[in-house]
């Protein structure tokens, strides 16, 4: 009986030995080149399954053998740092006065909009009870009319922006901002569905650099979307799962590769403007995970705001089985970030909106 039990051990510790590598190999996936690895770059979407699984090692491991606790301990220690970039921790802190409340949010056409003559829908109220000081809007559109969302946060906002895609499905980005926008531009990565526009606003006599998003997404239907979550959960049917599997990475890959191209085209304005010391904020819906190639280049010589100041997982797509922040504000050290949260109270599109506090710093 000794003998099965000691089998048994050895098992379950090589097991999680394996299930450790698995969480840093998917932790760190985000170093790989989406060109060069299409496929394989996309496994930070598994990353909540590996966290997940590597604390069920250490609930098993204190149930059955306490003393071998340390092996999922030293896993998780060894993966920190993508896992505080996944779902990261930090003790509440009120926004100073005077800081600057940014509000970003994938309104999927205003799909929520009720468009009754005199009412306010839940959609237009949350936007203009939130007293955001900028309003960056992906996926808006405008058809002029009083009772049209946009028409309406220009009503209430002194300088406002909209920027239609090339496409002529009628949507594009909205910036509705409390402070002067002096100038507009699109970065030019030429997609017909996809955008990025940076607004230069003078904040105070400051010029800071507003870079607003919509990036290639997955490109999925519902349907595949809903086979993505029987995937992950295991669900699927057997006789369809090896089919529908392959043809769900083989189009994940070709969204990542193709949105890979066009993050490191904003990427490129980003760095412009930190080497001219103009103070940078982003934002919008990149479509890919804290765990992404995407996020790791936007990021570079940024903060997360989300992840140095909110706290869970932050889910902010919020349908069928992708269990992910796909939408993000970043910011330059000239601003320290406060209170980031994703707000899931508002279910009037397939987003949620991201918001935060950003305290401008003095200048040095």
């Amino acid at each position: 009986m000794e003998k099965w039990k000691k089998t048994i051990r050895r098992i379950l510790l090589v097991a999680n030995v394996l299930a450790i590598m698995a969480l840093l190999f998917v932790g760190y996936s985000d170093l790989l080149q989406p060109e060069a690895w299409p496929r394989l770059c996309n496994v930070g979407l598994l990353m909540p399954a590996v966290i997940a699984l590597n604390l069920g090692f250490l609930v098993l491991w204190i149930l059955l053998r306490p003393r071998l606790s340390w092996v999922p301990v030293a896993g998780l220690v060894m993966a920190f740092v993508p896992i505080r970039q996944y779902t990261p921790f930090n003790p509440p802190e009120d926004p100073p006065h005077g800081a600057l409340k940014v509000l970003a949010w994938n309104v999927a056409m205003f799909e929520g909009h009720v468009k009754k003559e005199g009412e306010k829908s839940e959609m237009m109220r949350y936007l203009l009870d939130s007293k955001a000081d900028f309003i960056c809007l992906e996926e808006a559109t405008t058809k002029g009319d009083s009772n049209d969302p946009i028409h309406i946060l220009q009503r209430k906002y002194a300088y406002t922006q909209y920027v239609p895609k090339s496409k002529s499905d009628g949507q594009g980005l909205f910036l509705a901002s409390r402070y002067p926008i002096l100038s507009h531009d699109s970065i030019p990565y030429h997609s017909p569905g996809n955008m990025s526009v940076e607004f230069v606003v003078d904040v105070n006599g400051q010029k800071v650099s507003l870079l607003v998003n919509h990036l290639q997404s997955y490109g999925l239907s519902k349907k595949e979307r809903t086979g993505f979550h029987d995937m992950i959960k295991g669900d699927a049917a057997p006789d369809t799962a090896s089919t529908e599997t392959h043809q769900l990475i083989e189009k994940i890959a070709k969204g990542t590769v193709t949105r890979a191209a066009q993050a490191r085209m904003v990427a490129s304005r980003i760095q412009q403007r930190l080497r001219e010391k103009m103070p940078v904020i982003v934002v919008g819906d990149f479509n890919d995970t804290p765990i992404s190639y995407t996020h790791r280049i936007m990021a570079k010589g940024l903060t997360d705001c989300y992840i140095a100041s909110g706290n869970g997982p932050g889910r902010s797509f919020n349908r069928d089985g992708i269990y992910a922040r796909i939408d993000h504000i970043l910011c330059s050290n000239f601003f320290k970030p406060y209170g980031a949260k994703v707000d899931s109270s508002i279910k009037t599109s397939d987003h949620y909106p991201i918001c935060c506090w950003l305290e401008m710093r003095p200048k040095p």
